[in-house]
């Protein structure tokens, strides 16, 4: 079986206030394990069962027979369906399965913007056994909901990256129905606490509309405890009257404080100094380091208010690991990040006995700052703890032996 279906998705709107019903363009796999990405835009609120039919030919199991087949796998990487066998290989037209996806499926599946559904080509599907290619497309119908003011609460956009406190809160609204929205109401919770709500008057657009369809609007701001915190956002009393829609009304989101860095890089290495940049986290950045492989808890702490910090006092010539977190204070802390493993730089003159390497390495990464290549081109270096003989292979040296100069062996 060959190809797979994965779905992703996000939420907003379709105009059809009938229904819904896309048809993808065909794509044909161009290389092997290749992914097809099929896109449907503005998915709406589904009012019942709908259907995915999966359009297909080429070569789908790899073989030289019939049987062609597709397995359909939801976000969570469960088996939904498999197709049943195609009539044939290498077909001049597509063949078809469709099925059925339920209400309650398809309520999950419309979240966003655009449905994605991924297909992907495992390893022994040919890109050459069929002169038309191997190719498909998607179609996906379903009765919608409807509505004249339909208000809908599409992202809460902050805080993301944030210590303990009070904070802004965003939210996008957007309209999904066929009126102009002048007037709503936002309401909004943390923590299971209500805020003041926010009576938005300016205008959100029709999706068709030469104005925006959707607005970024300041809620306010709120307490933030250390931890864990869920926000609440849900719209209500569109144009002053009911909403039409409410199955997009409300969003919710946990954030956490405290948000541990997102990217750690090595800026630069001198005899005794290194100087690190720890992006993306919350607060000042708190580091523990030490030798290569150290235990944590056992390292050398240090801490700075920005993310660019250099650590001084190292042994030139040293491989070192070194753990970063936020720290927003009061215990307020982010788990550890790393280990990033560096090396400090080599003085002149330089020398090596190779005495500190561990016996019966192969790999990288090797002790202070060397590294090898081994693949079937290159030699194979294996650090031992021998005298002139080789262990463990014949013929490769070395001759003699720099601590037992006497002693002969390779």
């Amino acid at each position: 079986m060959n190809f797979l279906i994965l779905f992703s998705f996000l939420f907003s709107f379709n105009s059809n206030a009938q229904g819904y019903s896309e048809v993808t363009a065909p794509q044909c796999i161009s290389t092997t394990s290749s992914t097809l990405n099929f896109s449907f835009p503005s998915p709406r609120p589904p009012a019942n069962d709908g259907q995915l039919t999966i359009y297909f030919k080429g070569d789908l199991d790899g073989g030289t027979g019939g049987g062609e087949v597709m397995e359909i796998y939801d976000p969570s990487n469960n088996l939904v369906a498999t197709t049943p066998a195609a009539s044939g290989q290498c077909l001049a037209t597509y063949d078809s399965a469709t099925f059925t996806i339920p209400l309650a499926t398809l309520i999950g599946w419309v979240g966003g913007p655009t449905l994605d559904i991924d297909v992907l080509a495992l390893p022994n599907v040919s890109t050459t056994l069929c002169a038309t290619g191997s190719c498909a497309y998607l179609k996906l119908e379903y009765p919608s909901v409807s509505g004249d003011n339909d208000a809908a609460v599409l992202a809460i956009d902050s805080p993301s990256v944030f210590c303990a406190g009070s904070q802004p809160v965003y939210a996008t609204i957007a309209n999904g129905g066929s009126n102009q929205i002048n007037s709503l109401t936002i309401n909004w919770e943390v923590n299971g606490v209500a805020q003041t709500a926010v009576s938005y008057t300016q205008l959100i657009d029709t999706i068709n509309g030469s104005n925006p369809n959707s607005v970024s609007v300041l809620l306010g701001s709120a307490n933030f405890t250390a931890g864990n915190n869920t926000i609440k956002v849900y719209s209500s009393m569109p144009n002053g009257v009911a909403d039409t829609v409410n199955f997009n009304d409300t969003a919710f989101v946990n954030v956490m404080t405290a948000s541990q860095p997102t990217s750690v890089l090595l800026i630069n290495t001198t005899l005794n100094s290194a100087t690190i940049d720890a992006i993306g986290g919350a607060g000042a950045v708190e580091y523990e380091f030490g030798p290569v492989g150290f235990a944590q808890s056992s390292g050398t702490l240090g801490s700075s208010p920005t993310s660019l910090f250099t650590i001084n006092g190292l042994t030139s010539g040293t491989t070192y690991d070194v753990y970063v977190r936020s720290n927003c204070g009061s215990g307020d802390v982010s788990s550890w990040v790393g280990p990033l493993t560096f090396g400090t730089s080599y003085g002149v003159p330089y020398f090596e006995d190779f005495e500190l390497f561990t016996a019966g390495n192969v790999v990288n990464p090797w002790p202070r700052g060397w590294s090898s290549t081994n693949n079937a081109s290159a030699p194979r270096w294996e650090s031992e703890d021998a005298t002139g003989a080789n262990e463990n292979s014949l013929n490769t040296g070395p001759f003699y032996d720099n601590t037992t100069p006497s002693t002969v062996g390779g």
